[in-house]
């Protein structure tokens, strides 16, 4: 059945839910729990509680919102302990309200992309590389990324990129942005 908003929600498959019909809800949402998990979002609202992707070591969560909303009230791990990836495109939209973690343990890895008149926005800090031996890459192509405080290869040992491109992109961050904490980091 479809998840509600109570409901936890794990995808263990290449071939996963298409959202382009009505809005998504759970309340803690696995995508690459054990295995292979891909999400995409044509058009509709995905509305998450807490969001994991690629939650092990050999497991990989892959999250396309094509001109979708995704709204997440608390934190997201994408690259928990496995691989994360999360592309927006055709102005879709990202809003996380608690931390967010581009490769949150040590081995793991996480990539977000912003094109296509896209927008990103974090409240909580957002980390680009968290944890010793972690690797996060943050690029933006065309479109926008609003944060409030920022960490680039927080942990020991961690690497961290983000890399913003073409004229109408814009990085806009409030508060405290610290590049190379514990580890390597870039801006470019």
């Amino acid at each position: 059945h479809a998840p509600s908003a109570a409901d936890t929600a794990v995808i263990d498959t290449p071939t996963g839910p298409l959202i382009s019909t009505s809005a998504a809800n759970a309340d803690k949402l696995f995508i690459g729990a054990g295995a292979i998990g891909v999400v995409t979002a044509n058009g509709q609202s995905l509305n998450t509680n807490e969001a994991t992707l690629g939650n092990s070591a050999n497991a990989s969560g892959t999250l396309t919102l094509n001109g979708a909303n995704w709204t997440n009230t608390a934190n997201a791990y994408i690259g928990n302990i496995g691989t994360g990836i999360v592309t927006l495109n055709g102005g879709a939209q990202a809003t996380i309200s608690g931390q967010t973690y581009l490769g949150a343990s040590s081995g793991s890895s996480g990539d977000l992309s912003i094109d296509g008149g896209s927008i990103f926005s974090a409240t909580g800090t957002f980390f680009i590389g968290y944890a010793g031996g972690a690797t996060g890459s943050f690029s933006i192509v065309d479109g926008t990324a609003n944060t409030q405080n920022a960490s680039i290869a927080d942990g020991v040992n961690a690497s961290g990129n983000a890399t913003i491109r073409g004229g109408s992109s814009t990085w806009t961050n409030t508060g405290t942005l610290t590049v190379g904490g514990g580890g390597v980091g870039t801006v470019t």
